[in-house]
């Protein structure tokens, strides 16, 4: 069996995506059941369009839509264009060289022409849903199975009305990191000129959708009763000068995009880690933070979160509830214990192995 993974993301990029297949291709490329596994991402400017490890294979050939960061709404749409223009004109031929069983790709991707190609393609899609936000109605035509990463996604899947028999939640492959040296968490904290001070830290993209403009708000009535405190901010700026603006309010931090080992040296140091997105599917930011011990501020709607660490879930997404919060973690001790055993990513492989030679079958 030869699987295709698509996905914009794949280390050494950084973000969720890569995250997730940079830990789910290797183990996918050494199962008994798989040949070979290739990956089909977005170009890299430090390392060759193709790239061999032994089983796996990585094609960074995509125009560098979202590995590129912020830019202007015409390049933007420029790079969608030409990227559905990729997609329509060589996945088919791509698919067909290579003797692909099967394709598997993150939801980041859709439009026409992705999906007609996808469709002319006629081999069996599986979709990776990784958010309560994607809209579905479009893939069902040519899905034949969807991947939820988390509970909340699994009932927004089905909220939507796709078929539950074909649907199957998979809980986010994860490996918790080992605790950071004291050595490289003083190394990060200069490296980012942080001093002394104890400080909250967020990671991810800068959107709307994660909530900064609130945490922002927060932070800064919340900074009025903890004037040493610290708010830093790791991720790509998606806001541009409106958000840059935020860096003229006391007490405010924004690294930029980081690698993952100096994300998980900060968070190591970090006196909270605070996410209040307003959608989320399961972030790996909190299960990091919690597998380092941390105390953590999780964004609402995760049933596995909601259940698991109530006392730690933010009520609502709004600048009051969210400075409560604040002060009620800050005063609290670290949150209990995570089932991380159900997030491997052999377990994760497994199962993805029954449902690919399900539908070759």
């Amino acid at each position: 069996m030869h699987v295709l993974l698509l996905t914009p993301l794949y280390p050494p990029a950084v973000g969720g995506a890569a995250s997730h297949y940079g830990l789910l291709a290797p183990v996918l490329a050494n199962h008994s059941a798989i040949q070979h596994v290739t990956v089909l991402t977005e170009r890299h400017p430090a390392l060759p369009p193709l790239e061999q490890q032994h089983t796996l294979t990585i094609r960074r050939v995509l125009p560098r839509r979202i590995s590129g960061g912020r830019r202007a709404w015409v390049a933007h749409a420029w790079l969608y264009a030409r990227t559905q223009q990729w997609f329509a004109q060589h996945l088919v031929r791509l698919v067909r060289n290579q003797r692909i069983d099967l394709l598997q790709f993150h939801t980041r991707y859709r439009g026409s022409l992705f999906l007609n190609a996808l469709r002319r393609c006629q081999r069996p899609v599986v979709a990776d849903v990784h958010d309560r936000m994607t809209t579905l109605a479009p893939l069902a035509a040519q899905v034949h199975h969807l991947i939820c990463c988390s509970e909340g996604v699994r009932a927004y899947v089905a909220a939507q009305g796709f078929p539950q028999t074909h649907t199957t939640l998979i809980p986010l492959p994860f490996v918790p990191p080992s605790p950071v040296p004291s050595t490289h968490t003083e190394a990060a904290r200069r490296e980012a000129h942080l001093g002394e001070e104890p400080y909250l830290l967020f990671v991810g993209d800068i959107t709307q959708n994660k909530g900064v403009d609130v945490l922002l708000t927060a932070f800064q009535r919340w900074r009025g009763q903890h004037p040493a405190v610290q708010l830093v901010l790791a991720g790509i700026n998606r806001r541009g000068p409106r958000f840059l603006a935020a860096f003229h309010q006391p007490g405010v931090r924004y690294l930029g995009p980081l690698p993952h080992a100096t994300v998980l040296a900060l968070m190591q140091d970090a006196a909270l880690v605070v996410l209040p997105s307003r959608s989320e599917g399961l972030p790996r930011t909190m299960l990091e933070a919690l597998a380092l011990g941390k105390r953590v501020v999780a964004p609402p709607g995760i049933p596995e979160f909601e259940r698991l660490l109530p006392d730690y879930v933010l009520a609502s997404v709004d600048a009051p509830t969210l400075h409560d919060q604040l002060e009620r973690v800050w005063h609290a001790p670290a949150p209990p214990s995570y089932p991380f055993e159900d997030h491997h990513p052999d377990g994760a492989a497994e199962r993805l192995v029954d449902i690919y030679q399900s539908l070759i079958s």
